[in-house]
């Protein structure tokens, strides 16, 4: 296990990197879909580089490889072949692998393989059938795995079924950790529909090594914190620098690195283990979040948030 993790497991806090999708489209890279940010691994893997080597100097101690849209089914919808889908996984977890060595100095840092909906991380009315979605995704955890990802975040998973056929799919291909982050809705929902509690705890009973929330507002995970008290097992949030959900275009002047920071400090204040930045956050919302760690709660000024 790589000794990042190892801390980890005993109890230790992890700063998980921010957004990587809207951090290329504010440097300039278009990211046509179906293959939105997996396109800029072909036309700017320099940027994408860039981008983790950043977030390694903000302090992050986990970067996420670029793999959110390099699936066999994304592939396939472009007019390309698993092996193209094969050698960008490779290529997006390489790039983070190299931003991880180059940080000269620093502490260790692991990278995780990012799995995402097998379809639209909005419309959870079209994702697969269970054992389809185990299947594709346990094929994609074995690439990642073979590429070097230290462990794998399921994330932006926007409903139980799928949520547990990926888990069951990485786990059995592989052997390294699994983290899985929830999408919810509005009203304390999974955008499928159910009960965010029932959620956490039907997806905690299958044993992730941790699990998440993600893709929300950052005052909206600070709002979810009650529901995380009953959890036995590592939890956390990477929310947007938004206060609106779903969010892309012009969110990152929306929370400013240092307000994002204070939500931060109550979230670990709370118990997590995990923060981490999503849609909108930058290098600089994560260098301002990486001193919190050093602390046991927020200042009074924290409350604040607004």
């Amino acid at each position: 296990m790589h000794p990042v993790l190892e801390d980890f497991s005993r109890g230790g806090r992890l700063l998980l990197d921010g957004a990587m999708g809207s951090e290329l489209e504010r440097r300039g890279v278009l990211m046509p879909l179906p293959l939105w940010s997996a396109a800029a691994l072909e036309t700017h893997p320099d940027v994408v580089g860039w981008v983790h080597a950043e977030y390694a100097a903000a302090g992050c101690r986990v970067l996420t490889a670029n793999t959110f849209r390099t699936t066999a089914r994304t592939a396939v919808q472009t007019g390309r072949g698993a092996n193209w889908a094969k050698t960008l996984t490779r290529r997006a977890v390489d790039l983070a692998r190299r931003a991880a060595a180059q940080t000269l100095g620093a502490p260790p840092i692991a990278v995780a393989g990012a799995m995402a909906p097998l379809e639209d991380c909005y419309h959870p009315d079209r994702a697969p059938p269970r054992d389809v979605a185990e299947e594709e995704h346990a094929a994609q955890a074995q690439i990642l795995a073979d590429a070097g990802a230290d462990l794998l975040l399921i994330e932006t998973m926007n409903t139980v079924g799928e949520a547990r056929a990926a888990l069951a799919g990485a786990r059995r291909a592989c052997q390294l950790p699994v983290w899985v982050s929830l999408i919810p809705g509005p009203g304390l929902t999974l955008l499928d529909g159910t009960a965010l509690p029932k959620a956490l705890e039907t997806v905690a009973a299958d044993g992730p090594d941790a699990l998440l929330l993600n893709c929300l507002p950052a005052d909206y995970a600070t709002e979810c914190l009650p529901l995380f008290s009953r959890l036995t097992i590592p939890w956390g949030f990477y929310a947007n620098a938004s206060r609106l959900p779903g969010a892309i275009f012009n969110l990152w002047d929306d929370i400013p690195p240092a307000n994002y920071a204070r939500h931060g400090a109550l979230w670990l204040s709370a118990g997590a283990q995990i923060v981490g930045g999503c849609c909108g956050t930058t290098p600089a919302h994560m260098a301002a979040l990486a001193p919190r760690f050093s602390l046991e709660s927020p200042s009074k000024g924290d409350i604040n948030i607004r």
